[in-house]
């Protein structure tokens, strides 16, 4: 089986948060946000390769600014999660923030939560595959397809 790919692009990411944007249940509750930019955490000053709490947070999400200090929202690089895993209302997303997440433990919290959903993922794929070969006796070498069709189902 080949290995499929999971990754989120920087324009998928932009493409996830204005049609979040756009939705008239968040539109009807919230200020008028528009999207400033999409970047990757290791790309912020105060990125520490070093620790492996800021990698593992740069693994797992983007950040989306919004214009005029109303907030940021965390998009998961990884699309066998949900894609929006947090927005908060007001500032950004700082060097101040990489420095807090240290010992932070809801960042630790929101970084397992993504890891569950891969983990969740991978496991009914594994189902969905093994289904998918009792039903048809067709070799693993349809497998790539088989999961295809179940990310296209959602």
């Amino acid at each position: 089986m080949t290995n499929l790919d999971y990754k989120v692009s920087l324009e998928e990411a932009s493409s996830i948060i204005n049609k979040f944007l756009e939705s008239s249940d968040f539109r009807s509750t919230q200020k008028e946000r528009t999207l400033e930019k999409v970047y990757s955490i290791s790309s912020l000053e105060g990125f520490r390769s070093s620790s492996k709490l800021h990698r593992d947070i740069d693994d797992a999400f983007y950040v989306a600014q919004f214009k005029d200090d109303l907030g940021y929202a965390l998009i998961s690089k990884d699309k066998r999660t949900f894609p929006i895993f947090a927005v908060l209302d007001k500032g950004d997303f700082s060097k101040s923030d990489m420095n807090s997440l240290n010992e932070d433990m809801p960042i630790k919290a929101l970084i397992n939560g993504h890891r569950g959903e891969i983990m969740k993922f991978n496991s009914l794929v594994s189902k969905k595959l093994e289904r998918f070969r009792s039903d048809t006796n067709e070799p693993a070498e349809n497998s790539e397809n088989a999961i295809q069709e179940f990310l296209d189902e959602g």
